[in-house]
C-alpha cells in the first residue's frame, strides 16, 4: 500500500525535527527560553498596580529599566534609572552600595528584567523584584510613561504604537 505524498512528506518533517531536536539537546547549551524561564521562576516578581501605588505613595525604592539606551530614551517609567542589562553588574555595586536597599527592575516584557533580578540576587543584593510584563504591561495599564522630549506621554492605541503628550492633541508614532 502506497502512502499519499503528503503523508510521505509529512514523516519526512517530523523525522528531520526529531532528529534536529535531538542534536540540540546533545549540546548541552540551554536556550534563551530555558535560561529566562529558570530566571523567572527563580525571582520575586511584583504587578505594574504594585509598582504604580509605590510611586504614588512616594515610597523610597530604585526603579530601574534594564533595555538599551535607545529604548530608555524612546519612552520610561518617570524616576526610573536606566542601567542597560550587559552594564548592570559592572555599574550596580556603585550605583547601590547597600544590598539591603529595595530594588525593583523593568524591560519591554520581563526577561532582561527576570535575568537581571537574578544576577542581582546572586551579587548578594536580597530585595530585588522583577515588574511582570515590564514596560508593555505598565502601557498597557495606561499608566503615563515619560521620554525627554515629550515629557509626560500615555499610549492611545497600544497595537499602532501611537502616543499622546499629556494636555494636547498631537499624536507621534514611536519607533521600535
Amino acid at each position: 500500500m502506497r502512502l499519499p505524498k503528503l503523508a510521505l512528506l509529512s514523516l519526512f518533517i517530523i523525522l528531520i525535527s526529531f532528529s534536529l531536536t535531538s542534536a540540540q539537546k546533545n549540546t548541552g547549551i540551554k536556550s534563551k527560553v530555558l535560561i529566562t524561564r529558570a530566571a523567572k521562576a527563580a525571582v520575586p516578581h511584583i504587578s505594574v498596580v504594585d509598582v504604580k501605588a509605590k510611586i504614588n505613595k512616594r515610597h523610597k525604592f530604585y526603579l530601574i529599566d534594564v533595555r538599551s539606551v535607545p529604548e530608555y530614551l524612546a519612552g520610561h517609567i518617570q524616576g526610573a534609572i536606566n542601567i542597560p542589562r550587559g552594564l548592570m553588574e559592572f555599574k550596580i555595586a556603585k550605583m547601590i552600595p547597600n544590598p539591603n536597599a529595595e530594588i525593583v527592575v523593568y524591560c519591554k516584557a520581563s526577561s532582561r528584567g527576570s535575568l537581571t533580578a537574578k544576577a542581582m540576587i546572586d551579587m548578594g543584593y536580597k530585595n530585588v523584584k522583577d515588574m511582570m510584563g515590564g514596560i508593555k504591561a505598565w502601557i498597557k495599564a495606561k499608566y503615563p510613561f515619560y521620554n525627554n522630549i515629550l515629557g509626560k506621554i500615555r499610549v492611545v492605541d497600544f497595537k499602532a504604537k501611537e502616543v499622546r503628550p499629556h494636555g494636547n492633541g498631537l499624536v507621534n508614532k514611536l519607533i521600535n
